[in-house]
């Protein structure tokens, strides 16, 4: 149970890092540098496709940290997975930027490809899945874990 709550924790930050990011930082921010709506609203809309990006990546990210760095089943980490997300999903004013974190700038350049409503979820839960597969390991880290795991084989034995 308490690999699930720091697996859920991961989540929901990521989840909202990118909700806070693209909604309400990125747009101010280019509001600032850029006063003139004619040059800020193309630059919102593409931020908001990198972002849309970047998370859809991020999602891969953490169904590789599910399995790899909090080592939950396939059966708890998609318990977790919809758990949170249809939780999110029944909120009414986080359900719909939710939605729109993945799903605006998709649609605007695939329009005539409607998604369901929980459709974006769907395709998260199936990026998490295909992140599952996935283990990037850190060279240096790795020699050192197994420098220390012979040093303890030497020290037993």
């Amino acid at each position: 149970m308490r690999l699930i709550g720091r697996f859920l924790l991961e989540t929901a930050f990521v989840t909202g890092a990118f909700l806070v990011l693209k909604t309400w930082f990125f747009p101010l921010v280019i509001n600032w540098w850029f006063p003139d709506p004619r040059m800020a609203e193309p630059l919102v809309e593409w931020t908001a496709v990198l972002a849309a990006t970047l998370f859809l990546i991020a999602q891969i990210g953490l169904g590789s940290s599910g399995k790899h760095q909090h080592g939950l089943g396939p059966l708890h980490a998609a318990a977790a997975f919809w758990g949170l997300h249809l939780a999110i999903g029944f909120v009414p004013g986080i359900a719909a930027s939710w939605q729109s974190l993945p799903g605006d700038p998709v649609a605007r350049i695939f329009s005539d490809m409607p998604l369901p409503p929980f459709g974006w979820m769907m395709v998260c839960f199936l990026l998490q899945l295909l992140g599952r597969g996935i283990r990037i390991v850190d060279p240096e880290a790795d020699r050192s874990i197994r420098a220390k795991r012979a040093l303890r084989k030497s020290e037993a034995s």
